[in-house]
């Protein structure tokens, strides 16, 4: 589900649900006023591996939320070297 920007939604951050969140996440955010994608909608079959998730996210200047983070850890090129939790 794709929250199409009105004047209840904000522009400063836009999400990215994983599949593992529950898909009725991306329907809560939206009424919120969230500008959020699920993963269930965004990619044409599913299950997908992650750097697919996180490739699309990234394409879409999105923010990834998952429940799996230690594989996005690992999937993230940026990460490498990178020894501390708040890089």
């Amino acid at each position: 589900m794709s929250a199409r920007p009105t004047a209840k939604t904000s522009s400063i951050a836009r999400f990215y649900l994983d599949e593992d969140v529950p898909h009725g996440a991306a329907g809560i955010a939206a009424v919120l006023g969230l500008d959020v994608v699920a993963a269930r909608d965004a990619q044409p079959s599913l299950p997908q591996d992650d750097a697919t998730h996180l490739q699309a996210a990234a394409a879409d200047a999105r923010v990834l939320v998952t429940y799996n983070r230690d594989d996005f850890i690992r999937a993230t090129p940026s990460r490498r070297g990178c020894r501390t939790p708040e890089c």
